[in-house]
């Protein structure tokens, strides 16, 4: 195997293992052969940091620092990432891997094997030019995180809890480089928090019966009305006081009258599946549909499903919480006035080009609700540019870094590092 000569060109690589995970069961063999292929792009890493497997496929990685009485560091990033298919109308094939005219294509550019890459690419420059840390280095790098994390990133946080680690903070993905748009200023977002995840069944039941002599309330009309219940309902607005100069001399209703803005202010509840009858002539006895919830700090899953289940009673629905490995409850809000804040924003600057940089919340869910347990703060961010569709850009199609966005988290991770241990 030949080792690309460029960082962009080890980033590509990568993009060329179809790394793909589902709850229905996915192959590890492409994740092994990312690694044999990282190996090779990043031989001092592996050689000094030597990974342990952990649940298949995850990699946790370990550089003994000189001095045992300061925390670690845990910098995170994972190897999976969402289907596509070149068939979906992508440009170029989602696994190739292409460089062209400035810009790294393919499925898992941005989410997330540019924090893969760039966090191995960061160490193996620092280790070649003879880095010895004070502070220990721990990376995580799961190979779950798009199904909830409960073999790589579980697995990697119980074996540093059975070894009584605890690191000072946690660098993982969530926080880029935003247009704002409720006043189009560019500014560059730290997560210092994260949204809880909840989805919730909504069950309507009606009488059956033939179409030709339709009741009053049918189970389909019934979730008709709470879509639109929900719709018209919204959370309370609610932004966590540490982001509140994002808004500055904005209107917090104007702000949440954009769809990003709402994200950032408030729990969003929003109806992604709706299922109700199976023949056209025949009403339907039930029907169900699926609200899916992304809680602010401050409220709980407690509290959502009270809202919607006082809501949607007044209709004669029954909601019923849904148990799975993606439920989170909204995480910690990290501190803004510590110094391993200071060591990402300071790091962020760096690279940032004058930017401005302050804090924000992440509106999606990561690996770091399992990391929290091991980390006293957990901070997020990469100094990659979305375009006008915001974090919708991690899974779309025709998912694309810049080269100069990834040279900027390979010198932010450094920065990090360098700084921090």
């Amino acid at each position: 195997m030949i080792r690309p000569s460029t960082p962009e060109g080890r980033l590509a690589g990568c993009l060329g293992f179809p790394t793909v995970s589902s709850r229905e069961g996915f192959s590890l063999e492409p994740f092994h052969g990312l690694h044999k292929y990282s190996r090779e792009c990043w031989p001092a890493v592996f050689a000094r940091m030597n990974p342990l497997t952990i649940g298949g496929a995850s990699l946790l990685f370990e550089l003994r620092g000189s001095d045992p009485a300061l925390e670690p560091l845990l910098l995170t990033a994972h190897q999976d990432v969402v289907p596509a298919d070149a068939d979906d109308g992508w440009d170029h094939p989602p696994f190739l891997g292409l460089v062209e005219n400035g810009v790294i294509h393919g499925r898992g550019a941005l989410d997330f094997k540019c924090g893969y890459a760039g966090i191995l690419e960061a160490c193996e420059t620092l280790l070649q030019q003879g880095f010895r840390p004070d502070r220990t280095l721990y990376l995580a790098m799961g190979h779950d995180e798009e199904i909830g994390g409960a073999a790589g990133a579980e697995g990697m946080t119980r074996l540093l809890e059975d070894r009584a680690v605890m690191c000072a903070f946690a660098l993982d993905e969530g926080g880029y480089i935003h247009t704002l748009p409720w006043s189009g200023d560019r500014t560059a977002l730290i997560g210092i928090a994260e949204k809880g995840y909840a989805t919730f069944s909504v069950r309507a039941e009606a009488e059956q019966g033939h179409a030709s002599v339709p009741t009053p309330v049918t189970a389909a009309g019934l979730l008709a009305e709470g879509v639109i219940c929900i719709g018209s309902n919204p959370f309370p607005l609610r932004p966590p006081p540490d982001i509140m100069a994002l808004f500055e001399s904005a209107d917090l209703e104007e702000v949440a009258a954009t769809s990003y803005g709402s994200a950032l202010t408030r729990t969003t509840a929003t109806v992604t599946v709706v299922r109700s009858g199976e023949k056209e002539n025949v009403l339907p006895a039930s029907g169900s549909m699926l609200v899916n919830c992304r809680i602010i700090p401050g409220e709980s899953i407690a509290s959502v499903e009270k809202r919607l289940t006082d809501m949607l009673a007044r209709i004669g629905l029954v909601v019923t919480l849904q148990r799975n490995e993606s439920l989170s409850e909204p995480s910690r809000v990290a501190p803004v006035e510590s110094d391993e804040y200071r060591v990402v924003r300071d790091a962020a600057r760096l690279v940032c080009d004058g930017i401005p940089v302050l804090p924000g919340i992440f509106v999606a869910a990561t690996d770091s609700r399992h990391y929290s347990r091991v980390a006293r703060s957990v901070y997020r961010f990469l100094p990659v540019r979305l375009d006008n569709r915001g974090v919708g850009m991690l899974h779309s199609r025709n998912e694309a870094i810049t080269i100069a966005d990834y040279h900027s988290c390979v010198g932010f991770y450094r920065e990090v590092v360098r700084r921090f241990c």
